[in-house]
């Protein structure tokens, strides 16, 4: 299967961990170098839905920096992704809005996450 270059950015980093949307748009600097903030985060937020529309990726909340999440419901992504809060960089204990890839991503880039001992 072939991803895009945002798609792989993006993907790949959270086949093995969650990643905040803050963290997504500064992935995507790493492919677009040269954009500013808000194209930064417009790409992200265009690649995180075409992954969202695929179910490789699932949104979920936690506490910032925390090791568990929960999966956002279907009917709150919407405004989640609209939200400038849900991108802003948050300070430990704040809610943060994060991803992580789904089994289905995973099988389909046969990209798996590591076990871990």
């Amino acid at each position: 299967m072939n991803l895009s270059p945002a798609e792989a950015e993006l993907f790949y980093d959270a086949v093995d961990d969650y990643y905040g949307l803050w963290e997504a748009a500064m992935g995507i600097k790493n492919v677009f170098p040269g954009y500013d903030e808000a194209q930064l985060r417009n790409t992200a937020e265009s690649t995180l839905r075409g992954l969202l529309s695929k179910s490789w990726i699932e949104l979920c909340r936690r506490i910032a920096f925390e090791p568990h999440a929960t999966p956002l419901e279907a009917n709150e992504v919407e405004r989640v992704l609209t939200d400038p809060k849900s991108w802003m960089v948050p300070t430990f204990g704040e809610v943060e809005i994060c991803y992580i890839a789904t089994d289905e991503g995973q099988r389909a880039t046969n990209h798996y996450r590591q076990i871990r001992s």
